[in-house]
């Protein structure tokens, strides 16, 4: 005996089929975007993962302890060639009294490794967590 099934869970089944996973082992772009109220107006932020967009979830979850959050901040930390490190998040915590940097890594690369030196050498004042 045959089933029946509708139309959009035959497109759900050939999507699943049809998906292939990132070489990186980046979750799918809807398991990383994120869409609601960031400073004063809606927003679709596509994150580089989903570790990174969760992160993003509890600092605005904790707001009223952050002030001034700002996504993917650059600072020079090189002239020769000039080279930036970009942090994830940038805010000021008020209960450390401190500006914080985070760097969500699920993979670290030699690169990132120098970058994350240089910018501790460079800005010893801001603090850098590595989540």
């Amino acid at each position: 005996m045959k089933s029946k099934i509708s139309i959009e869970e035959y497109r759900r089944l050939e999507l699943a089929q049809n998906s292939k996973r990132n070489k990186y082992g980046v979750a799918d772009k809807s398991n990383r975007t994120w869409t609601g109220f960031f400073r004063g107006r809606e927003q679709t932020i596509i994150f580089d993962s989903a570790k990174e967009m969760n992160r993003f979830c509890e600092l605005l979850w904790y707001g009223s302890n952050l002030m001034d959050l700002q996504l993917q901040e650059r600072f020079l930390i090189g002239t020769d060639p000039i080279t930036y490190y970009v942090t994830d998040f940038y805010y000021l915590d008020a209960l450390r009294q401190s500006w914080i940097a985070e760097e969500v890594k699920g993979f670290w690369t030699r690169d990132a490794k120098k970058k994350v030196k240089l910018f501790r050498e460079k800005y010893p004042d801001i603090i850098l967590d590595i989540i």
